[in-house]
């Protein structure tokens, strides 16, 4: 888990759920805000387990989504990395056309299969 600059207590929630969850759990704090890239990359260095599953603290996501994408991605030997693209309320035809173009470029870049769900 990582607290990137947070100036609320986010660093204290992630002391505290290690302490009930366990050690395992790696906590990394940054005084500094260095920017949500900077935040996943340090995060996905240290990662240690099979997967990773990357969400802002503030559960703009729903938290079953975990258990929803570890059970597609354990599934299929031949899925490397799933990306969610969370819909909103009030999605405009512009993001939905930069949705698709994105995963779009995904898969040309990759040279990767990909498999969208919805």
């Amino acid at each position: 888990m990582v607290s990137d600059g947070s100036t609320d207590r986010t660093s204290y929630v992630i002391e505290c759920f290690r302490n009930c969850v366990g050690s395992h759990i790696v906590s990394i704090v940054y005084k500094k805000n260095h920017g949500k890239g900077f935040a996943i990359k340090e995060g996905t260095m240290v990662s240690t387990k099979d997967f990773a599953f990357i969400m802002d603290a503030d559960l703009s996501t729903n938290i079953d989504y975990i258990k929803y994408f570890y059970d597609i991605i354990s599934a299929d030997d031949n899925l490397d990395s799933i990306i969610g693209i969370r819909g909103f309320k009030y999605n405009t035809g512009f993001r939905h056309i930069v949705s698709k173009l994105s995963y779009s470029i995904c898969g040309v870049t990759t040279c990767e299969k990909l498999l969208e769900s919805t």
